[in-house]
């Protein structure tokens, strides 16, 4: 049995991430995630106030991997957010221009801590649901 799905009728309701001072930016993250991630310490912030960052050049924020010479974000690196506070911890959502979803550019989520932090999604469970298995 092959079950269609019209992916145009799948809509994904985007969030607004409210900033520690009170500014709000429609952003291309679910809202149950973006409560997830506020959850764990996450912030939200602007490329232009961390210069370098979106420079692969920049041995501040990034590191040549040893494998086939590319290069990586650093973690463990130290950010100012939107509020005006330095954080360390790494880059966990990343917009370096335009982006469907959202109507600002050039910013980004930063969780404070270790990489990787694990995040809890709570999923609610209705009779409408529809499930899809493969055979």
């Amino acid at each position: 049995m092959h079950t269609h799905i019209d992916l145009n009728e799948i809509i994904i309701k985007m969030g607004i991430w409210t900033t520690n001072n009170g500014n709000k930016h429609k952003v291309n993250i679910e809202s149950r995630h973006i409560l997830d991630m506020k959850a764990r310490g996450a912030r939200f912030c602007w490329i232009h106030d961390n210069p370098g960052i979106n420079d692969e050049k920049n041995n501040t924020y990034f590191e040549d991997t040893e494998d086939d010479g590319t290069h990586r974000q650093r973690r463990n690196i130290s950010v100012l957010c939107e509020d005006g506070e330095n954080i360390i911890g790494y880059i966990s959502h990343f917009v370096g221009g335009c982006a469907a979803g959202t109507n600002i550019t050039n910013w980004f989520i930063f969780q404070p801590g270790t990489y990787p932090t694990v995040y809890h999604t709570q999923h609610s469970v209705d009779e409408d649901d529809v499930y899809i298995e493969e055979l």
